[in-house]
């Protein structure tokens, strides 16, 4: 997977305009590029399970935590539309690896 540095500058968790619980982790690369990971849905034991593994990728107790952080953007394919498919943090902030599809595989949903 190709990455690309970037720091967290948000996190939003709570229902978005259709009522559909979710989070996004707002990602600015430093040259004016700005994305955001997440936006899936988060309801059920699914969910739950999402948001620890998003907090033990961080090594964090609360969302607001990451505000500041540095990770790599995972994605497997280039172009400037490309949809971030995980993160990772650096090795000098203690390595790990988060991917949406491995996740949902693991938990068995879509």
């Amino acid at each position: 997977m190709r990455q690309k540095l970037a720091k967290v500058e948000g996190v939003f968790f709570g229902k978005e305009g259709h009522g559909i619980l979710t989070m996004n982790i707002g990602l600015d690369y430093g040259d004016g590029g700005h994305q955001s990971f997440g936006g899936i849905s988060l309801g059920g034991k699914s969910g739950i399970d999402y948001i620890e593994k998003i907090l033990s990728l961080f090594r964090i107790n609360e969302l607001d935590e990451m505000v500041g952080r540095t990770v790599y953007a995972l994605f497997d394919s280039e172009g400037i539309n490309a949809t971030i498919k995980g993160l990772e943090m650096p090795s000098f902030d203690g390595g790990g690896k988060f991917v949406t599809k491995e996740w949902q595989a693991e938990m068995g949903v879509k």
